[in-house]
């Protein structure tokens, strides 16, 4: 994770208010790096954490959210099905770009 940080993040940032000028991550101890931050900052970049269990600002969260819906409506096919990762598969590919748009709308990405 760090070397992707630093390798791919950073150096792909720029002052914000610009594009790919903030750094939004959730509050998982890796994410916490003073020394990225540091650099980010320096940049003219900025950092955001998103508050403690706080699936609202999460697109992810947003896309499981409907994976496991999915699954609970199909929970017949579910159980019956041999291969449970082509279950998985199908309620992945329940989730459209258009609502997969709608999933970053709702959050503080854009």
């Amino acid at each position: 994770f760090e070397e992707f940080i630093l390798s791919q993040v950073i150096p792909n940032m720029n002052p914000f208010p610009g594009k790919n000028s903030v750094l939004v991550m959730d509050n998982a101890r890796i994410h916490h790096n003073a020394e990225w931050v540091s650099i980010i900052e320096e940049l003219g970049g900025r950092v955001l954490f998103l508050p403690p269990y706080f699936p609202d600002f999460n697109p992810i969260e947003l896309a499981f959210s409907t994976i496991k819906a999915w699954l609970n409506r199909n929970n017949d096919f579910t159980n019956a099905c041999e291969d449970p990762t082509y279950s998985l598969l199908l309620a992945c590919a329940q989730i459209t770009p258009e609502m997969a748009h709608g999933y970053f709308n709702k959050s503080i990405y854009c």
